[in-house]
């Protein structure tokens, strides 16, 4: 679903059924990263996403920007902490899955691994 705040309205209403999250960072749009960050650590609370697996995935990584993971990486710290691992899923998981992979969708490299982890989270 869309992302921008308008699109989020109609989220409300789709909570229940939710079984995972899907959220796409867009890293050639550092402009955009602070509120990309702010609205994962958001979801990551989210008390209506209860269980649900959260995937965020960092795209656009194959931009030959210089510096462009080490500034990611800068901005996304306290999301990082976060994550529960890319192994194998654990059963004594005590918080909400969550897992970054990176990506390069016009390579169709990255994202695949991304989906069979949150796959491996839904019943």
């Amino acid at each position: 679903m869309k992302g921008d705040s308008k699109g989020r309205c109609a989220w409300q209403k789709l909570f229940k059924a939710v079984h995972g999250v899907i959220y796409v960072v867009d890293c050639t749009r550092d402009d955009q990263w602070a509120q990309d960050k702010d609205f994962l650590e958001s979801l990551l609370i989210n008390p209506a996403f209860k269980g649900a697996p959260i995937l965020a995935i960092l795209n656009k990584l194959d931009n030959p920007t210089q510096g462009l993971v080490n500034r990611l990486n800068l901005q996304f710290t306290d999301v990082l902490g976060k994550t529960t691992g890319k192994g194998t899923r654990s059963q004594a998981l005590q918080k909400r899955p969550f897992e970054v992979f990176q990506c390069s969708a016009h390579r169709r490299s990255g994202y695949q691994n991304g989906f069979e982890w949150l796959a491996s989270y839904i019943d």
